[in-house]
């Protein structure tokens, strides 16, 4: 079905390029130009036609292909916030999907345009090697106010919006969170967040709580262990070795794997779960408390405006600001090498 969508697209471009020769030869000729302007306006017109009903088309294929939360197998690393999995076998099987690319969730890594696009590609990579297995567990983002990025909405039927995690022991390792506290990343959901400028009012923060950056964050000796394997491959890519030393929080790192089954069904579940990881879990975001506001996620949890996710990705960026002095709009001078 992918296929078919692709052909349709290359066949209406196809047409807007007639009509767009058409008004070239007829620009100078008053007489062709009067002969021919209904036609090319009926053209457009059906040009329209067709861009809409294939777009319908496109967002009932996808509403229909009912791709849950669940473990998937990774094809490759598209860039350093795009992988490839594997689809449902339902959906392989029947040729309507031969892959499916996962956009994750909640960060912006430098684009094949910018520096450090090749080492967070690598690392991203590397991140995987790490485990013996090739799959990941997703749980994918339906919220449709806040999975518009750029030219792409949650309905592309190529790419998908999602948070990745990593099966670690009894734990997932939260992939997206992460990424996102490197240095030339860039947060860009949620939008309701971002553009009210009210991360605060909503959830509250860190306040003016030092914060303490040693190997001190990791709870479990486990974590501990694989952030010292990570912390190797860090330093083997040229201009990260001063990242790898960093004491990453693993409170915003590694949350129970019971999550997987409720974040859809019960984002409020979900939630509250990541709050208690965060409490429970002896780091540095140990003593972060939700203001008086928490009705106000609530609610927004609720109309799916908001991810349960997003906590952790609003305390990883302001993690980063503070482990490197950088407000939100300054994270991508540090893209510039010495």
């Amino acid at each position: 079905m992918e296929t078919k969508f692709k052909q349709i697209k290359i066949e209406i471009s196809n047409l807007i390029k007639v009509v767009k020769d058409l008004e070239e030869i007829t620009d100078n000729d008053s007489f062709a130009r009067e002969y021919f302007e209904n036609e090319i306006s009926l053209l457009k017109n059906a040009i329209k036609s067709l861009e809409d009903k294939l777009n319908n088309s496109i967002i009932a294929y996808c509403e229909n292909l009912n791709i849950q939360d669940g473990r998937y197998d990774l094809i490759k690393v598209i860039d350093g916030d795009t992988i490839r999995l594997v689809p449902p076998n339902t959906l392989l099987n029947n040729n309507y999907m031969k892959d499916m690319d996962v956009r994750l969730y909640g960060y912006d890594a430098p684009e094949k345009k910018d520096e450090f696009f090749v080492e967070y590609k690598t690392l991203l990579s590397k991140l995987f090697e790490l485990i013996a297995s090739n799959t990941v567990a997703l749980i994918l983002e339906r919220q449709s106010p806040i999975t518009e990025h750029a030219n792409y909405t949650k309905y592309s039927f190529h790419r998908m919006m999602g948070n990745v995690f990593i099966d670690f022991n009894e734990k997932l390792f939260y992939v997206n969170s992460f990424l996102a506290m490197f240095p030339h990343t860039t947060y860009y959901n949620n939008k309701k967040f971002k553009e009210e400028k009210k991360i605060e009012y909503y959830i509250g923060g860190l306040k003016k709580k030092r914060l303490k950056y040693s190997n001190n964050y990791f709870f479990d000796q486990d974590c501990k262990t694989f952030i010292g394997k990570l912390s190797e491959v860090i330093n083997e890519i040229e201009g990260f070795a001063d990242l790898s030393e960093i004491g990453y929080p693993s409170c915003l790192l590694f949350f129970p794997k019971e999550i997987l089954k409720i974040a859809d069904e019960s984002p409020n579940q979900a939630f509250d779960m990541i709050l208690s990881s965060i409490k429970d879990n002896d780091c540095a975001f140990s003593n972060v408390k939700l203001n008086t506001q928490k009705e106000k996620c609530v609610d927004l949890l609720d109309k799916r405006l908001i991810s349960p996710f997003d906590i952790v990705l609003i305390y990883a960026f302001e993690w980063k600001e503070r482990r490197f002095g950088l407000g939100d709009e300054n994270y991508l001078k540090l893209s510039h090498r010495s």
